[in-house]
């Protein structure tokens, strides 16, 4: 597939609200600038309209009348900041029995990577391949967004048979290690909204695990973030974060491990991250994108192995680190039971 054909698939998914998406297959500054032009449009042709307080805009920043159109914006959406306090998690404490789990993060940038260059001769997949194992740790969770076929991408990495490969949509893609896991519920919810002129809506893809050699329970999001960036979308920084924190707070029990990655589109430093870093532990960020990649965790105990991994033909490094959870050096695992009796002799 050529990039013409690309943009035309592109535009026909997304639309091309007032052509902006009609200059995608261009390098990431150029892109930037676009997305950038096209969401003040969108602000723009609504004040004309008359929906956001144009005198309200034009004041001046310092001004106790000013109000910033995406503050307006944002407090009408479907997913606008909740009532009351971000939902309450749980830290898992250091005790009971060790799991390290190794996760990696990974925005493929597919309509570029794979639609405009056909993967590059597998450029992702050999990193993947070339992190699996690299400090005698196999990865437990791959977590990619902007991936349309994960099968593509763990074939070419030579580890789709081991892996349980989940496709969701909204190009969310996760890859759990089944000699480890077991996937117990699976499930995709919509958490955030891009400002008007980019791709809609965001979501998360979770799934509860059960870890075979100890028995206990994991649950990991995967997550790529509203646009623009560190903006929260019209949802805004607070209603994003409670959205995605409620996701854990429905669908988790209480005591299980928590795993959130993604790409955020968010900050290090932006209101979106400080929100989440209320209620889990940041454990990585990348250094592209204006760190917008992140791993965060609910364990008591710090990560190791935290590695940006490179690009691998992306836009993104991908990131990597390995998340500890129980106590360390406790509780090997129990021995296998003793065999059955023998049968009594024949009479």
């Amino acid at each position: 597939m050529d990039a013409e054909e690309h943009r035309l698939i592109h535009d026909q998914e997304f639309g091309d609200e007032a052509g902006c998406n009609s200059e995608q297959g261009v390098d990431s500054q150029r892109r930037n600038r676009v997305l950038k032009r096209c969401a003040m449009g969108s602000l723009l042709t609504a004040a004309l309209f008359g929906v956001l307080p144009v005198g309200a805009m034009l004041a001046p920043q310092h001004s106790p009348d000013f109000v910033h159109p995406y503050h307006v914006m944002q407090s009408w959406a479907w997913c606008g900041a909740p009532s009351g306090e971000l939902p309450w998690l749980w830290w898992v404490p250091a005790e009971g029995p060790e799991v390290n789990i190794k996760v990696m993060s990974f925005n493929l940038f597919w309509w570029h990577l794979y639609g405009r260059d056909g993967g590059e001769g597998g450029a992702a997949s050999h990193l993947i391949a070339a992190r699996n194992y690299d400090d005698g740790v196999p990865f437990g969770i791959l977590a990619f967004q902007e991936c349309e076929n994960i099968y593509w991408v763990m074939k070419e990495a030579f580890m789709a048979p081991y892996y349980d490969l989940r496709q969701a949509p909204h190009s969310l893609c996760l890859a759990v290690e089944r000699r480890s896991f077991g996937i117990v519920s699976y499930g995709v919810w919509d958490v955030s909204e891009d400002f008007p002129g980019f791709y809609g809506r965001r979501a998360v893809q979770w799934a509860r695990l059960k870890h075979y050699a100890t028995g206990r329970y994991f649950f990991v999001m995967n997550h790529h973030g509203p646009l623009p960036m560190s903006s929260g979308g019209i949802c805004g920084p607070f209603g994003t974060a409670w959205h995605i924190l409620n996701v854990a707070k429905s669908n988790a029990v209480y005591g299980d491990g928590i795993i959130l990655a993604g790409d955020f589109n968010s900050a290090t430093w932006s209101p979106t991250i400080k929100f989440l870093q209320q209620r889990l532990a940041l454990a990585m960020s990348g250094w592209k994108q204006m760190s917008a990649d992140h791993i965060f965790s609910n364990s008591a105990r710090w990560a190791w192995g935290s590695e940006n991994d490179g690009p691998g033909g992306s836009d993104h490094d991908a990131i990597s680190t390995v998340l500890s959870f129980g106590k360390q050096g406790c509780c090997p695992p129990p021995p296998p039971p003793p065999p059955p009796p023998p049968p009594p002799p024949p009479p």
